[in-house]
């Protein structure tokens, strides 16, 4: 019992910060461990080897696929994202398993894809609702491994006392459990935003992407010896949109103060991804480090993101939506400035992790291992990727890629031939609706109904209609709405001229709002209407998308009255 107690302390003083609770025989083992030169494989997964490979996971929040260096951008700088990617491999046709965050997340660390298991929309009810605990981490695997874990910054997988991160395989966490949360810290935050060092509350009074990024070198400098997995989930660049003035004050490459605003936050983001790298450099251990970098979705319609040639945005199965940056560097394992042209998933994340590793309690896994991928520089062997949100699904079979809305199919693309999706091939190839059909809906019947449907009180019925409603705080309590926030649909009416009906509604109804479609407009027109465009009297078009349509839709406001919530 002394014994046991001994190395329990020994063991929490030198890792300096777990939680993580561990049984007499775990302690045991452990000192054994330590005292036996030779020990068995089994024994060999607790003591940690220094000759075993770090993975590093880098999850970035909301940016536009073109909203980096790598990936295109002309206005936004990003050298140390840049050289992540130069020094590895860049999957140009690198998706995620959802178009909005949470659903993202489950996917990335389980490997899953997250709707068998039900975590298909963002959280409902943060303190009630989370990553179902059945379904086992990278974390949870790594840890079993012998493996420190480690996880900071944004989590939105559930706040209630079984969902948070230190009950989901993580042996420390430093961050926040909420969706997102304020870059400048103000004020006194509720359960979800408040800054946690594992389950105690701290205050935190760092620009949140620099906090995220000197508790993760922190980390790395005090382990440098043990072999460590970290999830380093920025909140950046996710709204609320704000920047340090200081840098903002140097961006010259833009005059627009939204673009401007983004390119000062991906800066930074940038900066703390840099001193990431560069602490594995001083410590000698870059070359033993496998190090992902992602977004969880596409870039938001809510501000000036850029999705480059890509339809759509988060929210949506388009392109836009589910198509992100992505890279992975591994010193003298992946070839540096290698352009992998074949579709990957977020999903390959967990599976090539442990597979690199050499933990292979990953059967059920639903990623492939791409490090053999990458070696012969030839596709991956699987058939499809596949995606659910809501009323929306899709499934991308080689150069094939069919949306459905509300199980019926809309469209049908050939990505290689037309990535920006602007023509619908859904009538002229009748045999390959069929096919794809048939694949989705086979795949489909592994799934599970959600556990939650997110509250959204924009959803479309179909790709067809627009919903009308009234945007103005008088006009709520007018109609005897009490929360102006929750815009009752009115109306629900069949399109046929966009135009039309706003010529129609606008001299029938002063405080009213539509929302059309995407689907019914081309990518000329989006853009048009992204730019901000007035249209006849007082009307203005704004660029939005939101809820399970996977078009999303735009905004017709009049008189101005509407601002983002």
């Amino acid at each position: 019992m002394y014994v046991s107690r001994f190395v329990a302390r020994v063991f929490r003083k030198t890792t300096n910060c777990f939680p993580m609770k561990f049984t007499r025989i775990n302690l045991l083992v452990l000192l054994i461990g330590s005292l036996m030169p030779a020990v068995s494989f089994a024994q060999s997964a607790i003591v940690q080897s220094n000759n075993r490979p770090n993975v590093i996971v880098v999850v970035a929040d909301d940016a536009g696929n073109a909203d980096f260096g790598f990936q295109g951008s002309k206005d936004i700088f990003t050298p140390n994202i840049d050289r992540l990617a130069g020094q590895g491999a860049i999957f140009t046709q690198g998706y995620v398993s959802a178009p909005v965050c949470s659903p993202s997340r489950a996917g990335i660390l389980t490997g899953r894809y997250q709707e068998k298991f039900g975590h298909e929309t963002n959280i409902v009810t943060d303190s009630l609702q989370g990553l179902p605990v059945a379904e086992k981490t990278m974390a949870d695997r790594f840890h079993e491994a012998g493996y420190l874990t480690a996880a900071f910054g944004k989590w939105h997988l559930g706040s209630g006392k079984g969902y948070r991160p230190n009950s989901r395989g993580f042996d420390y966490f430093y961050g926040f459990l909420a969706g997102g949360n304020e870059y400048f810290p103000t004020r006194a935050a509720d359960i979800e935003h408040t800054w946690r060092k594992n389950d105690t509350v701290v205050e935190e009074k760092e620009y949140a992407t620099d906090a995220i990024g000197r508790e993760t070198v922190n980390f790395i400098h005090n382990h440098s010896k043990q072999p460590f997995f970290l999830y380093v989930a920025f909140n950046a660049v996710h709204s609320p949109m704000e920047a340090k003035k200081n840098i903002e004050d140097t961006i010259t490459t833009t005059d627009n103060p939204q673009r401007k605003k983004l390119a000062a936050m991906t800066v930074s983001l940038d900066e703390n991804v840099g001193r990431i790298l560069n602490a594995l450099k001083e410590l000698g251990i870059e070359n033993n480090t496998l190090v992902w970098f992602i977004n969880d979705n596409g870039g938001g319609a809510y501000y000036a993101f850029d999705n480059g040639k890509f339809r759509s945005h988060k929210g949506a199965l388009f392109e836009g939506g589910i198509r992100v940056p992505f890279a992975v560097r591994w010193p003298g394992k992946i070839d540096a400035g290698m352009k992998y042209n074949y579709p990957v998933i977020s999903l390959d994340i967990a599976k090539t992790s442990l597979q690199a590793c050499g933990i292979n309690n990953s059967t059920q896994l639903d990623g492939v291992d791409l490090l053999p991928a990458l070696k012969t520089k030839k596709p991956v062997e699987r058939n499809s990727l596949y995606w659910r949100y809501g009323s929306s699904g899709a499934i991308l079979n080689k150069n094939w890629k069919l949306i459905k809305v509300e199980n019926r199919p809309r469209f049908l693309f050939n990505i290689e031939k037309d990535p920006g999706e602007e023509i619908n091939l859904l009538q002229t190839n009748p045999n390959k609706v069929t096919e794809l059909n048939s694949l989705y809906s086979a795949w489909e019947k592994q799934l599970v109904a959600p556990l939650w449907k997110q509250v959204d009180h924009y959803r479309i019925s179909d790709l067809g209609y627009c919903t009308l409603a009234y945007t103005t705080k008088e006009a709520m309590a007018e109609k005897g709405f009490r929360n102006p926030v929750a815009f009752k649909i009115q109306e629900t009416k069949i399109v046929d001229n966009v135009m039309q009906v706003i010529a129609e509604k606008k001299e029938s109804d002063p405080d009213f709002m539509i929302k059309i479609p995407l689907a019914l407009l081309t990518n000329e027109e989006i853009k048009t209407i992204n730019a901000g465009k007035w249209i006849g009297k007082n009307i203005h078009m704004v660029g939005k998308v939101m809820g399970d349509n996977s078009s999303g839709y735009i905004r017709a406001e009049h008189n101005g009255q509407w601002s983002f919530e």
